[in-house]
């Protein structure tokens, strides 16, 4: 499998190599056999203007070419050129002037170290400052990579020449650079042995030698299987891994980056991840550095991509921590790999508990709005749907809603949804009821569960869940605040969910119709002394029933009134058909009411006192509210301040928001409704009471 990561070229502010071009250019101003070419202009990095400094280059080169030429002169020339590499548009000019087989030439110059040296470092100034594409063909053209190579092999000696160690360090910077997304150079590179040296060089010393060498393997083994194969086979992996615990940021990089082209070829995996990779690797996903933490990320994703993986539960264990924390990164590289590492770990049944303590469920639930993740992440939710434990925390995190969002894939959402409707056992109800139950639970958790339970369970259970949020001051605020929301859904499961919490916290307009009555009711009289004369129609009665039953009466025909005396009583402002039910109600108790009638009664019992009748009409429309009705008995309850009637439209309009929403005047009311709805939740949630009254002692 090809790997698909970055060349190991990249820009990361890491701790460079020593550069050796300044220590040379300085030295070359204090070498004496050196003369000041009046010619030679811009060595301070301005551009080079073809002409007269192509003949000076083209004279340096001539020295390089004749075989006459002393190795001073050579030298000379050749720091020269040094000098001039500096400036923009050398190597172009070098090439016009055909002086690249010269410097390689240069690099088989074995008995002048220094001079080797220098001809590496210009050739590694080339390659790092111009078009590679253009500069590696005339380079392999010259033999550049068998020169470079030979002076790779060559034996630094006990006393550690120090211009042999530059050359060897600059031409494996230079083979890095030709290597680079060059498939022939990454062969001629093996094929002339050029591996086992740079493998050797790993347990140098010199930590210059031992970098360059990580950095050269690193961009080697990129998409090359045979190379990977050689480096296995020179027993380099030990080293690599070490590598890994270097405190040399540069070091970790590059050998993670070898790590992640080996790991990359399923038939190698496996020797990596036995010679004990994983482990180390993990260590790196806490790095401080953004492209250690890619490439490590990346070496997780190929190592999950295949099955070796399984032997190794603890180390993969470990990894889900620091992935799902890597999922905050503002990388795009960082997060997808870390994403698609997570999705497939998460598949693993063994693993299902480790992604619940570190709260994994919530970053799967975000996967499936990522088109290249759905798959994977669908995948993992669908077994964890299998677990009691999982399905609970599934529809807390929002599970069901995300499912019935999802484009894309088609039959994945269903399957799960089906799934964890099947795994919802009585104790994954107790869970869920136990934690609405909770005050200190979290209140998005809880709004998720409540939105999703009505997907998919019955009326009578998302009745009882409903139920279990009674005391839950926190969650009733929250609810109460998503009345506002412009999103129906939200809001219609917020009035739903208020409405439940309502009905098992008042039992008014559950009682709605019954009529007490009073044992004190008589059956209509049969001597009468008065007559009501209401719109032409007369209603005999008798006094001392009429003073026993209103305060309003008594004063009427017991305190001296014209009425006192009179035989007939004439009534103005009540029509005869209510003028009746109310005098039959004060005869007999009891009276029937249709809705139509109960406002008029009220009125006529309210004028007279009659608290009884007015408690009959005041039920008889606490039952009778429908949507069509809802604003007339609001506004009426509002008028006379009835408080059961208000509560009972309240419930009502809870209850029925989606029904109410296609009333085209039912908005309005609405939010007329909900100060008197919080209202209502302070006069009937104890808990909720108390906390509003402490917000305004607050403010």
């Amino acid at each position: 499998m090809a790997s698909k990561r970055r060349s190991s070229n990249r820009k990361v502010k890491f701790p460079a190599n020593p550069d050796d071009s300044k220590e040379n250019v300085n030295n070359n101003k204090n070498n004496q056999s050196i003369e000041k070419d009046k010619e030679v202009k811009n060595v301070d990095g301005s551009e080079l203007i073809d002409g007269k400094e192509l003949r000076i280059i083209e004279k340096y080169i001539q020295v390089l070419k004749s075989g006459n030429s002393s190795q001073q002169d050579r030298m000379v020339s050749m720091n020269r050129l040094l000098q001039l590499s500096h400036s923009y548009g050398f190597t172009s000019l070098v090439i016009k002037s055909a002086g690249i087989p010269a410097l390689v030439k240069q690099l088989q110059q074995q008995g002048n170290q220094k001079l080797q040296s220098t001809s590496a470092l210009v050739i590694t100034l080339m390659l790092s400052r111009g078009d590679t594409k253009d500069i590696r063909q005339p380079m392999l053209d010259a033999g550049a990579i068998p020169a470079l190579i030979s002076l790779l092999k060559t034996v630094v000696p006990k006393h550690n020449s120090n211009d042999l160690v530059k050359g060897i360090y600059h031409a494996a910077l230079s083979i890095s650079y030709l290597a680079k997304g060059s498939t022939s150079v990454k062969n001629e590179t093996r094929i002339n042995g050029g591996i086992p040296p740079l493998v050797r060089f790993l347990t140098s010393h010199d930590k210059k030698l031992t970098g360059v060498a990580l950095l050269t393997l690193n961009e080697l083994v990129l998409d090359l299987e045979l190379n990977k194969l050689e480096l296995i086979k020179c027993k380099a992996l030990p080293f690599i891994i070490e590598m890994i615990d270097s405190k040399n940021a540069e070091f970790q990089l590059n050998s993670v980056g070898i790590l992640v082209s080996l790991v990359a070829s399923s038939n190698i995996q496996k020797l990596v991840l036995a010679a004990g990779a994983l482990r180390r690797v993990m260590s790196l996903l806490r790095s401080q550095y953004e492209e250690i933490c890619i490439e490590a990320v990346t070496f997780i994703r190929h190592v999950v991509s295949g099955s070796d993986y399984k032997d190794y539960p603890l180390e993969i264990h470990n990894a889900v921590e620091p992935l799902i924390a890597l999922l905050r990164s503002k990388n795009d590289e960082l997060q997808k790999n870390s994403s698609y590492a997570l999705c497939k770990i998460a598949q693993d049944p063994g693993l299902y508990a480790t992604f619940l303590h570190y709260k994994g469920i919530s970053p799967l639930l975000d996967f499936l709005d990522v088109k290249d993740l759905q798959i994977s992440s669908a995948s993992a939710i669908y077994g964890f749907a299998s677990g009691e434990s999982a399905v609970a925390e599934l529809i807390k995190k929002g599970a069901i809603q995300k499912l019935l969002s999802v484009v894309y894939i088609e039959h994945y959402p269903r399957m799960i949804l089906q799934r964890i409707e099947d795994n919802i056992t009585e104790l994954t109800m107790e869970l869920l009821t136990h934690y609405l139950a909770q005050s200190t639970g979290d209140v998005k958790d809880k709004m998720n569960l409540l939105l999703g339970m009505r997907y998919i369970s019955s009326q009578e259970t998302v009745r009882k869940l409903f139920a279990s949020c009674q005391g839950d001051d926190l969650l009733v605020a929250e609810l109460l605040n998503l009345l506002n929301t412009t999103d129906q859904e939200l809001k219609t499961c917020a009035c739903l969910a208020l409405s439940k919490i309502a009905q098992n916290s008042s039992a008014s307009c559950a009682n709605a119709g019954q009529v007490r009555t009073s044992e004190n009711f008589t059956n209509p009289p049969t001597h009468t002394d008065v007559n009501f004369i209401v719109q032409g129609k007369r209603f005999p009665s008798n006094r001392e029933i009429l003073i026993g039953k209103s305060e309003v009466f008594r004063a009427m025909f017991a305190r001296g009134f014209k009425e006192t005396l009179c035989k007939e009583v004439r009534i103005e402002n009540i029509t005869s058909d209510i003028f009746e039910m109310f005098l039959r109600f004060i005869h007999s108790g009891s009276v029937e009411i249709g809705l139509e009638y109960s406002p008029d009664l009220f009125e006529a019992a309210d004028q007279y006192g009659l608290m009884e009748l007015k408690e009959l009409c005041v039920n008889r429309m606490s039952k009778e509210i429908t949507a069509c009705n809802l604003r007339i008995l609001y506004d009426f309850a509002e008028f006379y301040t009835i408080l059961t009637l208000k509560d009972c439209c309240v419930v009502f309009t809870l209850e029925h928001c989606e029904e109410l929403h296609s009333n085209s005047g039912y908005e309005r009311l609405f939010y007329e409704i909900i100060p008197e709805i919080r209202s209502f939740f302070e006069r009937k949630v104890p808990k909720f009471a108390e906390r509003a009254s402490s917000e305004i002692k607050s403010f």
